[in-house]
C-alpha cells in the first residue's frame, strides 16, 4: 500500500492506525499471507468517500456546462486506463499523448 500511495510505510500504519481509530477502515491479517495486513473500507467508510466523491465532482464540475462536463467525464475515462498503475512507461504516457496532439516540446 505504501509503494502504491508514494509514502512511506511508517506513514501508512499512522494513517491506517487514524482511519481505524474514526471508523471509516479496519485492518486484519491477510487470510493468504498473514505478516500482511488486509484493510478493509467499514459501511461508514464508504459514506466518507461517497461525500467527498460528490464534494470534489461538483467542485470540479460547479464551473462547467452540462455538456462540458459530459465531455471531460469521457476524455477522463478514456485516459484513466492508459494512466492506470502498473502500466507500463505509465509515467510517460500522459507526455506522449501530449507531444501526439499539441507537438513535442522543446
Amino acid at each position: 500500500m505504501a509503494r502504491q500511495l508514494g509514502f512511506g510505510a511508517k506513514d501508512v500504519v499512522l494513517l491506517v492506525n487514524h482511519l481505524e481509530d474514526a471508523g471509516p477502515a479496519v485492518r486484519a491479517a491477510d487470510p493468504r499471507d498473514r505478516r500482511k495486513n488486509a484493510v478493509t473500507v467499514t459501511p461508514a467508510g464508504v459514506g466518507t468517500l461517497e461525500r467527498c466523491a460528490e464534494r470534489a465532482n461538483a467542485e470540479l464540475m460547479g464551473p462547467l456546462s452540462e455538456a462540458e462536463g459530459r465531455q471531460l467525464m469521457e476524455l477522463l475515462t478514456r485516459e484513466s486506463g492508459a494512466l492506470s498503475p502498473g502500466t507500463e512507461n505509465a509515467d510517460t504516457i500522459g507526455e506522449d499523448r501530449y507531444d501526439e496532439h499539441f507537438g513535442a516540446r522543446g
